[in-house]
This record gives structure tokens, C-alpha cells and sequence, in this order.
């Protein structure tokens, strides 16, 4: 695509300003996984198969439901467990934050689906743990959703 306008370079430069900051922002700090590595290292043990009466990763009925949920409650969900899903996927030497990032990585995989996409935003805007927003704001930045860019406009000009 070929930038023509003024207004096309500026939005052209302030994403690719924004994709910098933000993936330094969404590499774990120390030793703690990304949330792609917790889903990669855990997750899938149940949630690949439907084992124990998981939802299967891609199951877009049974996620959506959830999804509606919201952030806080999903989070719980996994730190605390639920139904057959013991805490923390029965890998207790994740933290708390490493299933918080878990949980943002499976919104940003849900491109497709505006609830997911309205999660990040949420957490982009009102989290309280600037690191877990900075997160969301990488997905954003990396996702197809027309309005991330507007967003990371706003943001900026903040």
C-alpha cells in the first residue's frame, strides 16, 4: 500500500511508534512467561482435547460465552479454578500476572470476534496494572480491528 495523504504517513508513523513501545511492553519482564507460553506450557493439556470437560481452544460458542464474562472473571476462573479446572491450571508455579497475560493472549487470538476485541480495549483503558494494559495495547496494535487504530491515536494524543 502506498501512503498518498499527509493524514496516511502520520497514522503510518504513529503505529509503527506505537507496535515499537508496545512489543518491548508485551515481552515478560524477568522470568515470567508470556501469555502465549502459559496457553503453549499449560493450557493445552486440557483445552486442546475438550479433557475434562474444557472448552476446546477454537470453540467459538463455548469461548464467547465465556468471553462475556469479562477479564476479571476469567482471570478468577483460572487463579482460583472451576468445575473440573483446579487453580491455576494445576500448574501452581504460574503467577497471578502470567494468567492474567494468559487470558489477554486468548483475547488477541479472537481478531474475529468484536467481544474479545471490546475486552482488550477494556483493559487497555481501565486496568489498573499499567503493565497488563500495555499488553492489550500490543494485541490492539497487532490487530485487524478498524477501530485499534483510532484507539492508538487517541492514546497518543493523550
Amino acid at each position: 500500500m502506498l501512503i498518498k495523504t499527509s493524514n496516511q504517513l502520520l497514522i503510518a508513523v504513529i503505529l509503527a511508534f506505537a507496535v515499537t513501545i508496545a512489543s518491548k511492553a508485551a515481552q515478560s519482564p524477568g522470568n515470567e512467561r508470556s501469555g502465549k507460553e502459559v496457553v503453549e506450557a499449560t493450557c493445552v493439556s486440557c483445552h486442546k482435547t475438550g479433557e475434562h470437560g474444557a472448552p476446546k481452544i477454537g470453540d467459538k460458542q463455548a469461548w464467547a460465552k465465556r468471553a462475556s464474562r469479562g477479564f476479571s472473571s476469567l482471570t478468577q476462573s483460572a487463579l482460583k479454578g472451576i468445575r473440573q479446572m483446579p487453580p491455576h491450571g494445576a500448574n501452581m508455579a504460574l503467577t497471578d500476572t502470567e494468567i492474567k497475560e494468559q487470558t489477554i493472549f486468548v483475547f488477541s487470538q479472537r481478531q474475529h470476534d468484536p467481544a474479545a476485541m471490546d475486552k482488550l480495549f477494556d483493559i487497555a483503558k481501565n486496568e489498573k496494572d499499567p503493565e497488563l494494559r500495555k499488553k492489550a495495547i500490543f494485541w490492539l496494535g497487532q490487530s485487524r480491528d478498524p477501530r485499534a487504530q483510532q484507539f492508538l491515536i487517541d492514546l497518543i494524543n493523550k
